[in-house]
């Protein structure tokens, strides 16, 4: 991670996550937490009716990040994204503490200043990584 870059980042922070790989053919480009079912999928927009498509950026403990989705204030059986490293899916859990080990993040800078995100639990799962 450069230090530097994610330093200055405040947590916790709202975040909005897009997937660049599409910005040449736009569609369905932000990450959207869904409260009804605990799944993660993309939305094309950040408006209505997708409201999962705002995180917050939160530092845990041990100094990995977690992103919690704000849609689920009123849902706390679904928060935070979470990694399955089994399968390569992703969902939502209820917390970042065991068995939601794909709950940990590491923040790394590219080199045009946007982001990627490394799931830690991909650690010991070499296929599945960001």
């Amino acid at each position: 991670m450069n230090e530097a870059r994610a330093a200055s980042i405040q947590c916790p922070a709202t975040v909005v996550l897009k997937c660049l790989a599409g910005t040449d053919n736009p569609g369905h480009l932000y990450l959207d937490g869904r409260m009804g079912d605990g799944s993660v999928g993309l939305a094309p927009h950040t408006e209505e009716p997708y409201t999962g498509t705002r995180w917050q950026l939160e530092t845990l403990s041990d100094g990995s990040y977690s992103l919690k989705c704000l849609a689920g204030i009123n849902h706390p059986d679904y928060l935070y994204l979470d990694a399955r490293m089994s399968d390569g899916s992703v969902g939502l859990a209820y917390t970042t503490e065991a068995p939601n080990t794909g709950t940990h993040w590491q923040l790394e800078t590219l080199g045009d200043g946007s982001y990627s995100l490394m799931c830690l639990a991909g650690i010991n799962h070499p296929d599945y990584l960001y």
